[in-house]
């Protein structure tokens, strides 16, 4: 759950497509703490709580790993050109 007014407006800006300067590294570091928080809490929950926290990790990594790499130019594999030709 979000915690703050911010991080609030930050989202609804996303949401609405009216992103101004820094919303993408403001996203980030929200993304940041959420991790963070996570493994606070798979610190502290007991064992039957670690498929929970370990699929919550996976997809704020998957999300970083995504805003991380989104800048750069995608390797089209030999592959994937030829499957392209057919």
């Amino acid at each position: 759950m979000v915690k703050d007014e911010s991080t609030l407006k930050l989202l609804r800006r996303i949401k609405q497509s009216k992103m101004i300067e820094g919303d993408g590294k403001q996203f980030m570091e929200y993304l940041e703490d959420l991790s963070k928080e996570n493994y606070e809490a798979f610190k502290i929950h007991g064992a039957e709580m670690n498929d929970i926290h370990k699929g919550y990790a996976q997809c704020v990594d998957f999300l970083l790993e995504c805003f991380a790499n989104c800048e750069k130019e995608p390797n089209i594999t030999e592959q994937h050109q030829l499957g392209s030709m057919a």
